[in-house]
């Protein structure tokens, strides 16, 4: 592993432990799907870095203000249905009832999880913003391929995320996070809708 790769996983590692969409969503997904529902979302999180490593090694050239306003605007925009998805999917559940022994991870498909997680990390626009400052800063193009480059940012992402989600899915959080799910999830959804249309509102 060279110094570029090293700097590269510290610096991305960092920015992924900070407060986000992500660690939002995550928090979510661990507590309603369970360890492998974390999972596949930090995996997801992971595989949008990747790929926005590639577009940037690829295309960063043609990255213009008016391409990163659009970016921006989808962004926002799925923030705000992420939001909206969580509050209407409440009533669903009996909040007041849950336990510890109750509690079970709600079905879903692993796909979905996965999906959700790369969603809302490739609309982003921090993230592009961030990785594109971030690897022209360090001048990473001229050191490493993007395939390099893309491991060295994702693998800090899936890891710190996976951690998270291990941490959140114990049993002695569990036992006290159910009798709040409700509370979390409308925190959650409040802090996505209000990130989206603050970021809406900053395009226009």
């Amino acid at each position: 592993m060279t110094q570029q790769m090293i700097n590269l996983f510290c610096i991305v590692g960092l920015a992924a432990m900070s407060p986000g969409p992500d660690f939002a969503i995550l928090t979510r997904q661990a507590v309603s799907k369970g360890f492998k529902g974390a999972v596949h979302t930090a995996l997801g999180f992971a595989t949008a870095i990747f790929l926005h490593v590639f577009l940037i090694y690829m295309f960063g050239h043609l990255l213009s203000t008016k391409v990163l306003v659009y970016v921006r605007a989808f962004g926002a925009l799925y923030l705000i249905y992420l939001s909206v998805s969580i509050i209407k999917s409440l009533n669903k559940y009996e909040f007041s009832s849950i336990t510890s022994h109750q509690y079970q991870p709600t079905p879903i498909s692993h796909f979905k999880d996965f999906t959700t997680g790369f969603l809302t990390n490739i609309s982003n626009p921090k993230a592009i913003v961030f990785l594109s400052s971030l690897i022209i800063g360090l001048n990473t193009k001229s050191e490493l391929n993007f395939i390099s480059a893309g491991l060295s940012a994702s693998t800090p992402v899936f890891l710190w995320f996976t951690f998270l989600g291990f941490i959140i899915t114990r049993k002695t959080f569990l036992s006290s996070a159910g009798k709040v799910f409700l509370w979390i999830n409308l925190f959650l959804a409040l802090f996505l809708g209000i990130t989206g249309l603050i970021i809406f509102k900053s395009i226009f």
